[in-house]
């Protein structure tokens, strides 16, 4: 996807393969695993802003994983990002955000104006220029991004040869995921359209109240209506564990989710311990190229798996 036009998943995998050899090494993981190890020690990152307490600067309500960087939306509204900043994903602006969301190689975030930025070369074909307006929520993925205005309707900027952005679908939605290759968008009945580079599509019978998207690869999961989870793609290929859960998250080859109990669960590849999530409560979770973050009920973060360049050591 760095050099030419960037084509399936097999695409993103050369290249991050070369650039990062050893957390290709992937093991395949048995089922779901709950609790483990925590993250492991690495550079520091880049934070965005400016003011608030110090309280503050260590405190968060979201945080969101790349391929080898992350970024955190502090409870004061600015960004802290950290890990591989090579294409300066990890560099974010100042100011005061709502939303924010890694990439596979940039950032993008909504200001509290309501407009979008974002932040990194990713792979230079326009996923870091985003469209006018006021939005609600954004989204970045491999060579594309998607917003979410505030009437409901979706934009998408990017990489368009095969669909999957601009084209976003006309309608009002609740919410929007760029992935790898594909998009897709949650409407408020809970059905899910996507458009792209399509793989497996959602199962047509189901529903959904939650839905993430791998921003490197394609593989995608679910929440249905009766808090069950679902995964689609070619990319996660182990099944996500049975039970009743409120939030999930696709990840590159690996799907991590949230039960009501605020603990967590993973499943598929574990290299490096991506999918094996330390022991906690958690109000948020993220589940990256390489590595898993999630922000505890204490508002701190904590990250595992790969921990190149940083990418599981939040400021």
């Amino acid at each position: 996807m760095l050099n030419g036009t960037p084509k399936r998943t097999m695409g993103f995998a050369l290249v991050l393969c070369l650039s990062m050899a050893t957390a290709c090494q992937s093991n395949d993981g048995a089922g779901g695993n709950v609790g483990g190890t925590g993250g492991q020690s690495g550079a520091g990152g880049n934070a965005g802003g400016a003011g608030g307490s110090s309280a503050s600067k260590h405190e968060y309500k979201k945080v969101t994983t790349g391929q080898r960087h992350s970024c955190g939306l502090r409870t004061d509204g600015t960004v802290a990002c950290w890990g591989y900043n090579g294409t300066l994903a990890a560099s974010p602006p100042t100011g005061t955000f709502v939303d924010v969301e890694a990439g596979m190689l940039h950032t993008c975030g909504v200001s509290t104006d309501g407009s979008v930025s974002c932040w990194g070369t990713g792979s230079s074909w326009g996923e870091t220029k985003p469209s006018s307006g006021s939005f609600a929520r954004v989204s970045a993925g491999g060579s594309q991004s998607c917003g979410l205005t505030t009437s409901g309707s979706v934009r998408c900027w990017g990489y368009d040869e095969d669909g999957r952005a601009p084209a976003a679908p006309v309608g009002e939605y609740a919410d929007v995921q760029a992935g790898g290759i594909t998009s897709c968008a949650l409407k408020s009945d809970g059905v899910v359209t996507c458009w792209g580079d399509l793989g497996p599509p959602p199962p047509s019978a189901d529903t959904f109240t939650q839905i993430s998207l791998a921003s490197g690869s394609d593989g995608a999961c679910g929440i249905r209506s009766d808090r069950t989870l679902s995964c689609w793609g070619t990319d996660i290929t182990a099944p996500p564990p049975a039970g009743e859960f409120v939030y999930v998250s696709a990840g590159n080859w690996h799907g991590c989710a949230l039960k009501s109990d605020g603990t967590a669960v993973c499943w598929g590849h574990d290299a490096e311990g991506k999918a094996t999530p330390p022991a906690g409560t958690f109000t948020q979770i993220s589940a990256g190229g390489f590595h898993t973050c999630g922000v505890r009920t204490d508002k701190t973060i904590a990250c595992w798996g790969s921990a190149s360049d940083g990418a599981t050591t939040p400021p």
